[in-house]
């Protein structure tokens, strides 16, 4: 039986991407008996670790990232390399003074027992540079991530590989030759209590107070990175649409050329940048589509959130998002494209009786991927090793 375990990530909180993961898991592991441990440099989402079992270390370095843009980024090569090398001194010490406990890193520590992929950076380089955007070429977090990668799959220091979308089965071959029985696809979960059909309550006040219409139609869109998620499409997308609807934008990166770009659009009084939130849930239940036009996803955790909370997605076939997105039944999968996007989300808010029946399929597809059931599948994992 496994008795204790650690997770080691940079980021440890419900904010998303690997650092949400980690808190399910966390919860899960500790609800399921478990010794479960965190070590990790920041906190997401919440402001004081929730008990001792969650250590920060390097964290003083990883502080650098609470900068804007551009300078996070500039940051990441060190901060990542700080949070990797503090944690592994921490481990070590355990391991000194006898701790044997199964360790899982999310990929800023490189050592431990099994590594979650949650992406494969070379792939989604390849995708940036298929869609003409070169300037990742002028970020030097880049080829360090790669190299970082290419050595860390590469030497087996991991047992096992667990990838969290079908996509990166192939991708982790293709891109660093690693398949085989050392690679397990465990999918992303979702708080399926968290995230439910009776946050639609909060639509009025959501509303309100981003001083939208209380009978509008409603998208939502959701991502830190807006070149990449696709916010330009989104906004075309929206300046085609024939159902008058309004755009939400969440997100911390610069809005201000997609401020402009809406406004050349005419679609300037229909677009409105909510920042970074803590209220996600409440978000979800205040739209009626979710739209993700992104051009590289693993799994894209947001639009299974999205599902859970009983609302349909609108995303291209970009990797993850075919693992739970059923074409015409609780979403729609289209091309990358403002045409076919605004074609779909037409479709899909002009039909009432259509936006019903793919509302409640989001819900009844979101709840395979209860995270008590993710959970157990991780246990399992670490029950073999």
């Amino acid at each position: 039986m496994v008795t204790r375990v650690i997770q080691v990530v940079r980021g440890f909180g419900p904010a998303g991407g690997a650092s949400g993961v980690a808190y399910e898991l966390h919860r899960r592991f500790r609800d399921s008996g478990v010794d479960a441990c965190v070590i990790t440099g920041k906190l997401d989402g919440i402001t004081e670790p929730p008990d001792e079992s969650v250590e920060l270390v390097g964290s003083s370095v990883v502080a650098l990232e609470r900068f804007g843009q551009p300078w996070r980024r500039l940051a990441l090569p060190l901060t990542t390399s700080a949070f990797g090398i503090a944690a592994g001194a921490r481990l070590r010490k355990s391991e000194s003074e006898g701790d044997r406990s199964l360790v899982i890193s999310h990929g800023d520590y490189t050592g431990g027992d099994v590594l979650v992929l949650h992406s494969v950076h070379a792939a989604a380089l390849k995708e940036a540079w298929n869609a003409g955007d070169r300037r990742f070429l002028l970020n030097p977090i880049h080829p360090w991530l790669v190299t970082r990668n290419r050595l860390t799959y590469r030497l087996g220091r991991h047992r096992k590989i667990v990838v969290v979308g079908s996509r990166l089965l192939a991708e982790l071959e293709r891109w660093h030759g690693v398949s085989g029985d050392r690679v397990v696809h465990i999918p992303n979960g979702i708080d399926v209590e968290r995230f439910h059909p009776g946050r639609r309550e909060a639509r009025p006040r959501v509303l309100a107070g981003l001083g939208i219409e209380a009978d509008a139609r409603v998208i939502l869109f959701a991502g830190h990175e807006f070149e990449r998620k696709g916010l330009e499409v989104a906004i075309r997308a929206l300046a085609r649409m024939e159902a008058g609807a309004v755009l939400i934008v969440v997100g911390d990166d610069d809005p201000s050329r997609f401020r402009v770009l809406a406004t050349e659009l005419g679609a300037g009084d229909r677009v409105y940048f909510a920042g970074r939130r803590e209220d996600m849930p409440d978000l979800y239940g205040a739209a009626d589509a979710f739209l993700l036009p992104s051009r590289y996803e693993s799994f894209a955790l947001v639009c299974i959130e999205a599902l859970a909370t009983g609302v349909p997605v609108v995303a291209p076939r970009i990797g993850g998002v075919e693992d739970y997105v059923v074409d015409g039944v609780n979403g729609f999968l289209v091309d990358r494209d403002e045409h076919a996007i605004a074609t779909a989300l037409d479709r899909l808010l002009g039909d009432p009786t259509l936006h019903s029946e793919m509302s409640a399929a989001a819900r009844s597809s979101a709840l395979a991927f209860d995270w008590k059931e993710i959970a157990r599948r991780y246990l399992d994992l670490l029950e073999d090793l």
